[in-house]
């Protein structure tokens, strides 16, 4: 019986930890891009995020994808430049931060 109950509870374990952990990615080149004095950085992709919306990564998204707060310089520059050259990105989501999807890592392609 112990045997039993371990088992299915190291299951629900892994398959609750790769929920919490999937990610989606979409890649298109940059849209709109927002910043605020506050250090939020937020963009849209010309392709939207048909992966993440599919997966129901962020089911009231505004069509925004960013980080709240602080972000890093480095993502902003990031941003920046990707959209000023014109270079198409790929971006790493997982979830929701307000009406925008959680941007976790940005690759330019």
């Amino acid at each position: 019986m112990k045997k039993i109950i371990l088992t299915v509870l190291l299951f629900a374990i892994s398959t609750l930890s790769g929920h919490i952990n999937a990610a989606t990615q979409d890649t298109g080149n940059i849209n709109r891009l927002f910043v605020d004095g506050g250090g939020s950085v937020g963009i849209t992709l010309n392709s939207g995020y048909p992966n993440s919306k599919n997966a129901g990564e962020c089911p009231g998204s505004n069509g925004f994808a960013g980080v709240s707060g602080s972000a890093p310089d480095i993502l902003r520059s990031t941003l920046l430049a990707a959209k000023a050259a014109d270079q198409s990105i790929t971006v790493i989501i997982s979830g929701c931060l307000g009406g925008w999807y959680k941007i976790n890592e940005v690759y330019v392609n």
